[in-house]
């Protein structure tokens, strides 16, 4: 791609590019484009708006049609719904919302595991509620314990190890190194004949 900054009387330079037919391989910026480029623009409350709605999961379609009240047809909001995703900047703001949705998630689970392993700490220890003093109810064990579960805090971890003999791996052994001489000498077959 070829890069033209038209000023002053270089427009004569720009025309004759284009006059040339050399244009689709140009990109040909006036004093104030060239400028704009390097500013970062502020993203409007529609773009904004547009930029959620994708983060939060849904089409390019229904994130344009949402954030710029759209009734028109399908085909142009999914036109321009992809148009605003090919925006740099709108692109990064969804995957800045995206990341924020992920690590409150993970924030929230590790409050949650924490949470429930202090009130069950605090039920052990002092068999009270801390709250309220009082022994805790069968509910609130109960929801100690789905919560819990949730938060993946009674995982069970299984470790499996297969006891084998001497003699079983020597067995495994010879019939490995049988199964290579087999395939090595079916390979010294195949070269000779071609």
């Amino acid at each position: 791609m070829m890069l033209f900054i038209v000023c002053g009387s270089e427009k004569k330079l720009a025309v004759g590019i284009i006059a040339a037919g050399l244009h689709e391989s140009a990109q040909i910026f006036t004093n104030k484009s060239w400028l704009d480029m390097g500013k970062k623009r502020e993203l409007t409350p529609k773009m904004m708006a547009f930029a959620r709605h994708v983060a939060a999961g849904k089409t390019y379609a229904e994130a344009y049609r949402q954030a710029y009240s759209s009734t028109g047809k399908p085909q142009t909001a999914q036109q321009e719904g992809s148009r605003l995703m090919s925006d740099p900047q709108i692109a990064a703001r969804v995957q800045v919302l995206i990341k924020a949705r992920e690590d409150a998630l993970v924030r929230s689970a590790v409050s949650d595991r924490d949470a429930v392993l202090s009130k069950l700490r605090a039920w052990l220890e002092t068999n009270t509620d801390p709250n309220t003093g009082q022994e805790p109810s069968p509910a609130q064990l109960q929801a100690a314990n789905l919560l819990g579960k949730t938060v993946a805090l009674y995982t069970d971890k299984v470790e499996t190890s297969e006891q084998k003999s001497s003699d079983q791996i020597s067995a495994e052994i010879e019939q490995r190194l049988a199964q290579l001489l087999d395939n090595k000498q079916d390979d010294t077959v195949g070269e000779s004949i071609h």
